[in-house]
């Protein structure tokens, strides 16, 4: 029994040190304020959701750790659903977030694609040499001018 005794110490000692270094950011993060503190002062919706699926998660593999602590095996089966159940909500969330990620990639790219054929119009000339000698310009001469100037004169 001594020798049982003396396998388990080192996972028990080795537990206490991963407790003593867990505690003061569980302290900090979960024990501060209360769920319902935080979820007021979060104004991003995605946030909240992350923070509740969390909550949620801890709290069924607290529960599922305990009950298997003290021997209970009826009731694991709907543990482990609701903890199937808060990684199903994890992933919505996931998806969520790579849904809203991709749509703002794709308006970035939309922008970007949009501000490069402005500035490529803008820095191309509206009427191009090119475009004269395949005579889809046509150049006006000095003759046409004065044309026009003697229709402006009858014209009056």
């Amino acid at each position: 029994m001594d020798e049982d005794l003396n396998k388990v110490k080192p996972y028990i000692n080795n537990l206490r040190r991963h407790l003593q270094t867990l505690s003061p950011t569980l302290k900090k993060q979960l024990t501060k304020d209360s769920l319902n503190d935080k979820l007021i002062t979060m104004v991003n919706e995605q946030d909240k959701l992350d923070l509740v699926n969390n909550y949620s998660y801890i709290l069924n593999s607290l529960l599922f750790a305990y009950m298997k602590l003290i021997g209970v095996k009826n009731l694991d089966k709907s543990i482990m659903i609701e903890l199937k159940r808060c990684k199903e909500y994890m992933n919505k969330s996931t998806a969520i977030k790579n849904k809203h990620s991709n749509i703002s990639h794709h308006k970035d790219n939309k922008q970007d694609k949009l501000k490069s054929s402005i500035v490529a119009s803008l820095n191309n000339p509206a009427i191009s040499k090119e475009n004269f000698k395949q005579n889809k310009h046509i150049k006006f001469n000095d003759s046409n001018k004065n044309v026009k100037k003697n229709n402006n004169k009858i014209s009056k």
